[in-house]
């Protein structure tokens, strides 16, 4: 367990215990009887306490979420790969074991691909952000098939602490069971790897989660955004001698070209260049009706398709039912249904051509002059040519489809719909096979995803 945290006011006290150590030469004797003597555990006086308003912080130092976690995903690796030099698990470490009576059984994941030696079984390369990824997302998937069950469940636990602790929302019981799940987890990894294992990171752990209750969440606090940055200031040196001179001659330079290029029209400069991704028209707020967007004509690589007459009534089907403004003539189509009986009621919705009922609603109300036109445009439905793509950009999301992906190292083709009370709240997975645009009249297109579902096992109660 964490030791509780001193106030600014005993840790004052404490420092009055000691004086200020003096680095340099001194005796190992020495070094030893002050060791043996030392009650408290201080080395030496901060100097922050220098600062009138130090001993009233409540987070006198931010503890490094992304260093942290990639020094435990680096150790975790090190381990389970047997990686030289970053094995914990070596001769020393077997020393140690055999020191305290434990004895091992035998038998004991930027683009990442890169950085894996299979041959060697090594990884090296990986970024601070790689490590974040592997241990949060790849490594509970990789250890469930290939360690034994008492080892696969405290690293699952421990990829759950760091995916808890890194959300962007924390509720205010979130801390508290984070603190008490983490300290269950670090005593189940201690029954499993060497003491070697256990540095001052696999510590650090245990503070996190007190320091989230304080801070807030960590992701307004970590280093990611500053070590981004420094590696653009970085960028900026070219005098290695005067390295600080470089970077602040880049700073203004940056920020003189930046102001001149908002007034340059016909000039290519960084603030008018194309994305890397081509934008579409769906980025924009809806057009008229929720489910709208406006045609974007400049979209390319396509392919024109004819949909059949069946397949395009179950399209105009789930886009109606999606729509917002739909919902008055959805609720009159199930009570008139009602009226006939409550069996199998969704499905007679869908079987009743409520497409053709809702197309002969609006139709009437239109020549009556009730209703606006994008009403009657969506009831009336979309062309029969659809333009098909294998790629899209959508609400600052990249869509790809599974075809072109197959020598790419990338994969953007998934897909993730949670489900609902209706369904038993079961999650579905599929892949993205086609990226089809219905044009509607006066200028107007939706964008619908042809997916092929993998079968989800119910869920056990």
């Amino acid at each position: 367990m964490a030791p509780e945290s001193l106030a600014g006011v005993q840790v004052k006290e404490q420092f009055e215990c000691f004086d200020q150590a003096i680095f340099g030469k001194t005796t190992r004797k020495r070094k030893q009887h002050e060791e043996e003597n030392r009650w408290h555990n201080w080395r030496k006086k901060s100097i922050f306490f220098e600062l009138p308003y130090w001993d009233s912080l409540l987070i006198r130092h931010n503890l490094d979420v992304m260093r942290i976690e990639k020094n435990i995903c680096e150790s975790i690796l090190g381990t389970l790969l047997e990686i030289d030099g970053k094995c914990k698990d070596s001769e020393k470490a077997h020393l140690d074991m055999e020191h305290l009576g434990v004895k091992m059984p035998d038998g004991f994941a930027s683009n990442i691909k890169r950085c894996v030696d299979v041959k060697a079984c090594k990884v090296s390369g990986l970024k601070t952000h790689d490590y974040h990824v592997i241990l949060q997302k790849l490594l509970p998937l990789i250890v469930r098939s290939l360690l034994p069950q008492d080892v696969v469940i405290p690293l699952i636990d421990l990829s759950r602490f760091f995916n808890g602790i890194c959300s962007k929302e924390l509720v205010e019981a979130d801390p508290d069971k984070l603190s008490s799940s983490i300290e269950e987890t670090l005593c189940r990894l201690e029954m499993i790897f060497p003491p070697a294992f256990f540095d001052i990171m696999m510590h650090l752990p245990v503070h996190l989660a007190e320091e989230a209750k304080l801070g807030g969440p960590v992701t307004y606090r970590w280093m990611y955004p500053v070590e981004r940055y420094l590696r653009t200031l970085k960028g900026y040196v070219r005098n290695k001698a005067h390295p600080e001179g470089s970077i602040a001659e880049g700073y203004i330079s940056e920020e003189c070209l930046t102001f001149c290029a908002r007034f340059l029209e016909d000039v290519d400069t960084k603030l008018n260049q194309f994305d890397r991704h081509e934008s579409a028209a769906v980025n924009e707020p809806p057009s008229g009706l929720s489910i709208f967007s406006a045609i974007d004509y400049s979209k390319k690589g396509f392919i024109m398709e004819e949909i059949s007459t069946e397949d395009l009534l179950k399209m105009r089907h789930y886009i109606i039912t999606n729509c917002d403004e739909v919902s008055p003539w959805i609720d009159e189509h199930m009570d008139d249904l009602r009226k006939e009986g409550t069996i199998n009621l969704n499905k007679r919705h869908k079987e009743q051509q409520f497409v053709h009922w809702f197309e002969r609603k609006i139709r009437k109300q239109q020549e009556e002059g009730i209703n606006s036109d994008l009403l009657y445009f969506l009831a009336k439905g979309p062309d029969f040519r659809a333009c098909v793509f294998n790629r899209c950009f959508i609400n600052g999301f990249l869509f790809r489809t599974a075809s072109i992906e197959k020598n790419l190292t990338t994969r953007n083709s998934g897909v993730y719909v949670k489900g609902d009370s209706s369904t038993g709240n079961m999650a579905w997975y599929g892949v993205f096979q086609k990226i089809i645009t219905l044009d509607f009249a006066n200028q107007k297109e939706v964008v619908l995803f042809q997916c092929d579902w993998y079968d989800v096992p119910a869920q056990r109660i």
